[in-house]
């Protein structure tokens, strides 16, 4: 569901996406489709495709917080992953109130493709120990 909000006398966008995510060949992978609707309602096609050998996760979306952490902290890596999204998240949301918010879902991929849910946010599909087989690449 999108949503607008008046900020001031400005409209900020509503973004809709959608983000799959696992292993393709091996590699950490994320695809993302969605649409920017604008104060008219007009469209916007959004469509990312990110397939990371080595990748330790997926930045998108407001990221500059993320970005200047990254750079001055080289030892984020370090941390443990829920942990780090976690403080990422709270980072854009001080800094970007407007745009960045719950709900928030967090969901963990292996290697093996098994998934978990930290927190599912809205949703409620159960996640599963079995690896996801894709029937299309």
């Amino acid at each position: 569901m999108a949503t607008q909000r008046c900020v001031g006398r400005a409209v900020v966008m509503s973004v809709v996406m959608v983000a799959f995510a696992g292993a393709l060949r091996g590699n950490p992978s994320i695809f993302v489709r969605g649409f920017k609707i604008d104060a008219n309602g007009g469209l916007t096609p959004i469509s990312y495709n990110v397939v990371a050998p080595n990748a330790l996760g997926f930045f998108a979306g407001f990221t500059e917080s993320i970005a200047a952490y990254v750079k001055a902290n080289p030892q984020w890596t370090k941390m443990d992953k829920v942990s780090a999204a976690r403080k990422f998240l709270r980072m854009e949301i001080a800094a970007h109130p407007e745009g960045v918010g719950p709900p928030v879902s967090i969901l963990t991929i292996d290697k093996l493709g098994r998934q978990k849910w930290v927190l599912p946010g809205l949703f409620t599909a159960p996640a599963t120990d079995k690896p996801a087989t894709p029937t299309s690449e």
